[in-house]
């Protein structure tokens, strides 16, 4: 083969891997809107089966971590939730927490679904967490106000 028709070749191997790279991450994005409710409904409001597989697929991705992460887990644990599927919305809002323990939402969301199934001391044990969370912002909130000069 000659090296001019190798050329073409990694051109057009190379130009190829652009566009598929292209429509995936366009179908990454789309699915990233359906996780976090960009352009689509809230989480709570759009049908959980867009919400299960948009934040399945930001999950998967391996492309996000931290904070979005964190709320890909728990967006997706309130679609397991709304469709019945409560063990998995349990893992997936321990997931959330395992990852930020100070992310209140996902306590409320496995709080919450502890009420529900009526596991009321571990709902108890989440709303005590929400509390200690929110008298620890306050708290830390009161402090940089004291340390502001004059």
């Amino acid at each position: 083969m000659s090296r001019q028709n190798l050329r073409y070749r990694a051109l057009a191997i190379t130009l190829a891997a652009l566009l598929l790279h292209g429509g995936a991450q366009a179908q990454t994005e789309e699915e990233w809107d359906w996780c976090y409710g960009i352009g689509v409904p809230a989480p709570n409001v759009q049908p959980p089966e867009i919400l299960i597989s948009g934040c399945t697929a930001v999950i998967q991705s391996g492309i996000h971590g931290g904070r979005n992460l964190v709320v890909a887990f728990t967006n997706r644990g309130v679609g397991y939730r709304q469709t019945s599927q409560y063990d998995r919305a349990v893992a997936d809002f321990d997931q959330a927490i395992a990852l930020d323990a100070n992310y209140m939402p996902a306590y409320d969301q496995r709080g919450s679904l502890y009420w529900d199934r009526g596991e009321i001391e571990r709902a108890r044990q989440d709303l005590d967490q929400i509390v200690r969370l929110k008298r620890r912002e306050v708290d830390l909130g009161a402090t940089e106000a004291s340390v502001e000069p004059q």
